[in-house]
């Protein structure tokens, strides 16, 4: 059986306010238990200023900029992730958002040199007709698909966890157009697309993989 490995992600894209994002006031929102609070104060990542802020609980670990916000999880843990963000952006309700994104980060064993595989397959869609051709930027294969209210960027390079080890990289962005201001439900967005993305993911993934052994089987 194929090892393989995954982590996962919410990014928000937005105007932030680091400063507020602490592990006192996630404790304070019951998304972070009493324990979960002060090993998160003790965590060398912690920081809390006025442009960054980090910490880490658990398999989770949040990051807010004045940019974007993130939270990271194993894939093992993607309901707790998003009811993290959910929850977050409930509270947050005010906040401008301009998009956010769903993403998955898988890491598989080929067995095979990746670097020299890569190169093989640029200018194809890897098994997806509808999407742009891909290309090579720094040393990541790339390519972009356009789908129903959201953009698919997937980023295929070796792995950091072996030269052996494949990266395929799934980013679902989301832009949130508006003409003037309104209010809108981000959790119930979020939640609908990990839903859909969370089905949509696994199968690309095993599209990606089936063609990129084909063409190693066949050389």
């Amino acid at each position: 059986m194929t090892e393989s490995r995954g982590t996962f992600a919410i990014a928000v894209l937005g105007a932030m306010n680091p400063s507020i994002h602490t592990p006192d006031w996630y404790h304070y929102l019951g998304l972070i238990t009493p324990e979960e609070l002060a090993a998160a104060k003790k965590d060398p990542s912690f920081m809390c200023t006025r442009v960054a802020s980090q910490f880490s609980c658990g398999t989770l670990m949040m990051n807010c900029t004045e940019l974007k916000w993130i939270v990271r999880a194993a894939q093992s843990d993607i309901a707790r992730a998003t009811e993290f963000a959910s929850k977050t952006f409930t509270a947050l309700d005010q906040t401008p958002i301009s998009a956010y994104g769903v993403n998955y980060d898988y890491h598989v064993d080929l067995g095979i040199e990746v670097s020299l595989l890569l190169g093989s397959h640029v200018g194809s869609t890897l098994g997806f007709d509808e999407a742009e051709r891909s290309t090579i930027v720094g040393g990541s294969l790339r390519f972009r698909q356009t789908l129903e209210k959201r953009d698919l960027n997937v980023t295929i390079e070796p792995s950091p966890l072996s030269p052996q080890w494949i990266s395929v990289a799934m980013n679902y962005h989301c832009a949130i157009v508006a003409e003037e201001w309104q209010h809108f439900d981000l959790a119930k967005l979020m939640q609908a697309s990990v839903s859909e993305d969370g089905r949509d993911a696994p199968k690309r993934l095993d599209r990606v993989l089936k063609v990129i052994r084909a063409r190693t089987e066949n050389k």
